[in-house]
Formats: structure tokens, sequence, C-alpha cells
């Protein structure tokens, strides 16, 4: 029997809706909070994952996830699972990451191992900030 690697599972939570991202063996994917055309069907996000942190807000939920030492962050569609906005976030490997959801938007507090910290937001109507 094969050994499962990089396993976790976080519950993002909006009222009533929940989303489960899930990391297993690379592989980080969500499933649908069981309504709209997204159902409880699992969409994939990204391969060679290592690491993520998430949080959800009315507008669906947002992921900040690691491969290799760059960090990309998306923001899905609460009801479809279609990617509002993602991209890129930036390089270095986080000592500290603080998830702070709101009504509409996601934000990331990061601390790097320089001692830099870093601002990343994603919100339901496409935008993102890294500051």
């Amino acid at each position: 029997m094969s050994q499962i690697k990089n396993s976790k599972i976080i519950n993002t939570r909006h009222k009533k809706s929940v989303w489960a991202i899930i990391l297993n063996d690379g592989q980080l994917t969500c499933k649908g909070p069981g309504y709209g055309t997204w159902g409880t069907k699992e969409i994939k996000l990204a391969a060679s994952v290592t690491d993520f942190w998430a949080g959800a807000s009315s507008l669906g939920p947002a992921i900040l996830y690691q491969v290799e030492d760059n960090h990309y962050v998306k923001k899905l569609r609460f009801d479809t699972g279609q990617e509002i906005v993602g991209g890129k976030a930036f390089s270095g490997i986080p000592t500290r990451v603080v998830v702070d959801p709101h009504e509409y938007a996601v934000n990331f507090f990061v601390t790097l191992d320089n001692g830099k910290n870093l601002y990343v937001y994603v919100d339901g109507w496409g935008k993102m900030k890294i500051e």
C-alpha cells in the first residue's frame, strides 16, 4: 500500500455554505457547496502543490497555495466554481499566514522567512491586490 503524502483538508465556510479544499498527493481540488451548477463536484485547482491556506466569503472560496517556492491565489465563484481571479502572488517561503475572510473578499496576511510582510487580497468581483 502506498503512503499518502501532503494530505490536508480545509472546510471553508460562509454562513451555511461550505467548500472543501483538498490537498492529496500534490493535487489541489475544491468540492462544491452542494448547489448551483457546481453541486458537490470536485474541481482541480493545481498540481504539484505542497501547502495551501483558504477562506471563504459570500462570493465563494479563496485559496493561497504553494508550488515549490512560488505562491498563487485563486478566488472561485460560489455556485459554479469558475475562477473569478487568480495568479502568482509572490515567491518565498512563508513562516506565518493569517487568513481573514470578509463578506465579499478574503485577505491573506503573510510573513516570509526574510521578515517581509505581504498583504494578498482577492474579492468576488475580480480584484486582486498584493502589497
